[in-house]
């Protein structure tokens, strides 16, 4: 009932969500998808949910992936558990439309920013060598898996330093841009 909500009501707020009835394929959807957020549950078939968010925050390319809990468990040490999991924010169920929308942009925000601030080079916009390097491991994986071919590009530019030196770094640094 909650993904049925979930695909109704987040797309009104331009949300596409992923939903699985099966957490098992949570890992080939993560690769495939490469979602902004991940919201789970303590209890879900199969697995459980704070055992998966550990997982998740010991693993290179996904630990970053903010992670929303969404469960009917109130107790504290429930609570506890899910913060020392690694777990970003929890909403109790039953929850309202505009709490969890008003969480999950938050945290899509929060997470935009901090990342922004880590993986981007302010001036230029480019990412940096740590995220360029997740990037191409992802991209040439799913290159791999769905046997598609892959291209990179690289670009170097052969006498920069004579553009700061002979006109500044303020003229170097809108070349750069």
């Amino acid at each position: 009932l909650i993904l049925a909500a979930f695909q109704k009501f987040l797309p009104q707020w331009g949300i596409q969500p992923i939903t699985l009835n099966n957490p098992l394929q949570l890992w080939e959807v993560l690769e495939r998808e490469a979602p902004d957020l991940l919201i789970l549950d303590v209890d879900m078939p199969q697995i459980n949910g704070i055992d998966l968010c550990r997982v998740i925050r010991n693993h290179s390319i996904w630990n970053g992936l903010p992670i929303l809990f969404l469960t009917a468990h109130r107790d504290l040490e429930t609570i506890l558990q899910l913060y020392a999991a690694g777990a970003d924010d929890y909403v109790a169920k039953p929850f309202t439309e505009p709490e969890i929308v008003t969480r999950v942009f938050n945290r899509l925000e929060r997470n935009r920013l901090l990342r922004n601030l880590a993986e981007i080079d302010v001036l230029t916009g480019v990412a940096n060598r740590h995220r360029s390097t997740q990037e191409f491991d992802r991209y040439l994986s799913l290159s791999r898996r769905y046997d598609q071919p892959f291209c990179l590009v690289v670009l170097d530019l052969d006498g920069f330093r004579r553009i700061n030196d002979q006109y500044g770094h303020e003229l170097g640094d809108t070349v750069l841009k």
